[in-house]
């Protein structure tokens, strides 16, 4: 099985590189996994009676995913930022000690901008899905 180093595909570090491994990447689509441990500074006010995981988490782990599938499909100079968000949805709230399962698989690709289909799982049960563009700038 294929190791894969995120700090060497994406320039995100400590507190914002949320994904934990990237599971996989296969011609045009990658899997990764976060788990959600619990302190992470984004449950500390979301909610203080019953932390939930912000939607704009699981955008921000589904984009991560993205840009390291990019960073590891071509060699070129630039760093990954979103440009685009469409069709976001929240279908499941995500909780501490909850396994989070990241998917994408590209829409298209011109080589400097990527769209794809992303999608996060909480136990099989699809919990957020958006169309993400990556842009290298």
């Amino acid at each position: 099985m294929k190791e894969f180093d995120l700090k060497k595909l994406i320039p995100h570090r400590n507190s914002m590189l949320l994904l934990d491994e990237i599971v996989s990447i296969d011609g045009t689509c990658a899997e990764g996994i976060y788990k959600v441990k619990g302190n992470e500074f984004f449950l500390d006010g979301h909610y203080p009676y019953k932390k939930i995981v912000p939607g704009s988490i699981l955008c921000e782990i589904m984009a991560q995913l993205t840009a390291a599938f990019v960073g590891y499909t071509r060699k070129i100079d630039g760093i990954p930022v979103v440009a685009e968000m469409q069709n976001v949805k929240f279908k499941k709230l995500v909780l501490p000690c909850d396994l989070i399962s990241v998917k994408m698989e590209v829409i298209k690709d011109s080589f400097r901008v990527l769209r794809a289909d992303c999608s996060t799982y909480v136990d099989n049960v699809m919990a957020a899905e958006a169309e993400l563009t990556i842009v290298i700038k």
